[in-house]
């Protein structure tokens, strides 16, 4: 489960690679990652399950990720690469948990076949929705970052 990378071009930009990475090291910083690791114009991350942040903290449901800086003809590129492993493992374990209660608690006992679909859909919901927020603000994430704004 390779996450894929992500690009965000930045043309005609008068800073260096350096500041660039700068910036996005201080805005996890602020969004409180828990280990920042920089090799280069690699900035890699984590961000750790224990950590008190708001509910809407953009690095909630990614565990760890990396941004690598890379000149360009005409300007620079920022390249990035999330993880939401934790994520997954921490629904599907709840969805595991909601199976068991729905199919041992039913009165009467309740199939598999009349239970899987409706928490599948949960499922669905519950890591999709997560997901997808996450993937949504991330770009502006970025662009804040390399403005300077946080």
């Amino acid at each position: 489960m390779t996450p894929l990378p992500k690009l965000i071009i930045i043309t005609d930009w008068m800073l260096g690679a350096d500041v660039l990475l700068s910036r996005l090291e201080a805005a996890l910083e602020d969004e409180r990652a828990s280990e920042i690791e920089r090799h280069g114009l690699e900035l890699r991350f984590r961000a750790s399950i224990v950590r008190f942040v708001s509910s809407w903290n953009l690095l909630g449901a990614v565990d760890r990720g990396s941004f690598v800086v890379s000149e360009i003809p005409g300007g620079l590129r920022v390249s990035y690469e999330l993880s939401y492993r934790r994520m997954f493992a921490v629904v599907t374990c709840g969805f595991i948990y909601l199976c068991m209660v729905r199919l041992g608690n039913g009165t009467p006992k309740q199939r598999w076949s009349d239970v899987l679909p409706e928490l599948l859909f949960v499922w669905a919901v519950v890591f999709g929705a997560n997901y997808l927020i996450s993937v949504a603000r991330f770009p502006q994430f970025i662009r804040r970052a390399l403005a300077g704004e946080y």
